[in-house]
């Protein structure tokens, strides 16, 4: 392979593995993994991932509903010790991550419900899973944290985090929840997405964003966190900042201006929550 492949213990239990590049030749590839929840997203071009019997096509394409590809993560349960391949012909392009969530790490946060258990207790069931707007964005955005500093580690590590607890969500929703939240987010919460997209939002305050699109606030909280998988302040303060980490680490500007472009008037606010989003403070990407 040309490009990026790493594969990543982030937590006891729970593991990354990150594809960013082109095949140079053909290979197979066999294992035997241990048991474990697998969530797997393709943002960029197909696969065929083979668990024992069951074989899972994904990718942009792949998607059986209409508008379904890159935004439709494959979730696996593997309840025994079970064998793994995948092929890969020259010049394929792939740009993918997979999220494996041991039982012990679900018992240990509390997320083996009795929802889970059932869902992990069947071997190889599998879930096509209609991935939250902000959750989508952020596994493509993951790639730009490739890094092995901490800072990047520890975006690595929340993102891993927010598709393990959104995924534990769809899983206690049941189908028949899902549905209406699906419906609910095609009527409403499309138009909200239409906003975040075109980059009005990130100039705007909770207010003007509920005046914008004709919502109260409770409705348009209700409705972020249906689309989007967290709370708006949340996803606009993530991609702020997010923005602002990629302009200091290219050296494209100082911390008050980025400070600015993050949202922040004050310099010292700005240095705060950047720190507690990566963990480092900005003058340690910029030397400034």
């Amino acid at each position: 392979m040309l490009g990026h492949l790493a594969t990543e213990q982030l937590q006891p239990g729970l593991q990354l593995h990150m594809v960013d590049a082109t095949i140079a030749q053909p290979f197979g590839f066999e294992a035997e993994l241990e048991p474990c929840l697998k969530v797997s997203i393709v943002l960029r071009g197909q696969t065929r991932l083979s668990y024992g019997t069951r074989h899972l096509d994904m990718g942009p394409g792949f998607g059986r509903r209409e508008g379904r590809g890159a935004s439709v993560a494959n979730v696996i349960a593997l309840n025994e010790r079970e064998g793994f391949s995948q092929q890969a012909r020259e010049g394929d392009i792939r740009r993918s991550l997979t999220l494996s969530l041991s039982p012990v790490w679900l018992e240990q946060q509390g997320l083996n419900s009795e929802e889970v258990a059932r869902f992990s207790a069947s071997h190889l069931k599998t879930l096509e899973w209609q991935l939250p707007e902000a959750i989508h964005l952020l596994a493509d955005q993951l790639f730009a944290y490739t890094a092995q500093d901490a800072a990047a580690r520890l975006v690595r590590e929340g993102f891993a985090l927010s598709l393990a607890g959104g995924l534990i969500s769809r899983i206690n929703s049941g189908e028949e929840a899902a549905g209406r939240q699906a419906s609910d987010t095609s009527r409403r919460g499309q138009r909200l997405l239409e906003l975040l997209h075109s980059g009005e939002a990130d100039l705007l305050s909770m207010a003007q964003i509920g005046d914008r699109l004709g919502m109260s606030a409770a409705t348009l909280q209700r409705h972020a966190r249906n689309t989007l998988g967290m709370s708006l302040n949340r996803y606009l303060r993530t991609r702020r900042l997010e923005k602002a980490y990629r302009a200091l680490a290219s050296q494209q500007m100082g911390i008050a201006e980025a400070a600015l472009l993050a949202g922040y008037g004050h310099p010292a606010n700005f240095t705060t929550a950047f720190r507690r989003q990566f963990g480092i403070c900005p003058t340690e990407l910029n030397g400034h």
